[in-house]
């Protein structure tokens, strides 16, 4: 089922991946935000992966999909159920995520420097705790001890280093792509919808370009306001001196002309949905509030056999 959060179950309900990894994480998670244990057993996400080509296309991407992260928090919002309860709180994943561990979730560190470069991304790296490290074919404990100073001691292969990119869960992470992790899991044609999105905009040079020039304008308190405003105001709210749902048409309009033409259809489920003053998450309350019948509410977010 394509949802953003368990709709059932608690979280003292659902038992732990039995995974090495996820046992160290859930221990280390505990001293640390209010909702960590919620990210790891509750939340389901639909990331987007980008290929870029060079360094200044790769700060082009990761700044203007920041910019980007309070309306689409809002906007994909898939969880209508959080903790076996209706949830009518606006991007209860990005309050899950921000109140997680704020060394390494949220926003990376520098990136709001007008030339913020692999150095930066790498310096956040070396400065945040692993909690585990792969070596050797196992995975060691490090608890708070910081990847600079394990690397002072330790040499890893490419293998190794990956993993340790793993271990950072920022809105927008880097590996050998970028990752763009803001998005609930949706269900079809949603999904394609949210990969349209994306696609239209950052592969699209004058769109990108366009975007980042804005997104310069904005620092990360900026980004708090707006993402704090989306949550009380929904719909109605205004987003970089806008109503919302204007800068929405707009997004979708530039999307759709940054695609081809054989994949513009894509984007017509969350025009849509717009048109609707609507977001995914309401497509199930709305159904819940007429019927009361969980399973038909939630219809639409099961997987179809062959799509």
């Amino acid at each position: 089922m394509n949802t953003g959060y368990q709709v059932v179950s608690k979280i003292s309900e659902i038992e732990l991946l039995p995974k090495e990894r996820y046992q160290h994480m859930f221990n280390y998670f505990k001293n640390k935000g209010r909702y960590a244990h919620n990210m790891m057993k509750g939340t389901a996400a639909l990331h987007i992966n980008l290929d870029y080509c060079n360094e200044e296309d790769f700060r082009k991407k990761i700044r203007t999909a920041y910019f980007l992260s309070p309306l689409v928090y809002y906007f994909f919002d898939n969880s209508p159920f959080f903790e076996g309860a209706v949830n009518y709180n606006a991007s209860i994943r990005s309050i899950i995520w921000d109140n997680c561990d704020n060394d390494r979730c949220g926003y990376v560190q520098n990136l709001f420097k007008e030339d913020y470069s692999y150095s930066d991304y790498a310096s956040y790296i070396l400065n945040t705790p692993p909690i585990i490290v792969m070596k050797d074919d196992g995975l060691l404990f490090t608890g708070e001890k910081l990847n600079k100073d394990i690397f002072r001691d330790t040499v890893f292969n490419n293998e190794e280093i990956a993993h340790l990119l793993s271990m950072v869960f920022p809105d927008v992470r880097l590996k050998k792509y970028l990752e763009i992790r803001v998005g609930d899991s949706l269900p079809y044609p949603y999904n394609l919808s949210y990969a349209a999105f994306w696609k239209g905009l950052l592969y699209n040079e004058k769109n990108l370009d366009l975007l980042y020039m804005k997104a310069l304008n904005y620092k990360r308190e900026d980004l708090d306001f707006i993402k704090n405003s989306i949550r009380k105001e929904g719909i109605k709210s205004e987003c970089y001196g806008i109503p919302l749902k204007e800068f929405m048409y707009q997004l979708i309009e530039m999307a759709e002309n940054g695609l081809a033409e054989d994949e513009q259809k894509y984007l017509v489920s969350i025009k849509e949905m717009l048109e609707e003053n609507s977001i995914p998450k309401m497509k199930t309350l709305s159904e819940y509030e007429k019927s009361g019948d969980l399973n038909s509410a939630l219809a639409w977010c099961i997987p179809l056999r062959g799509v």
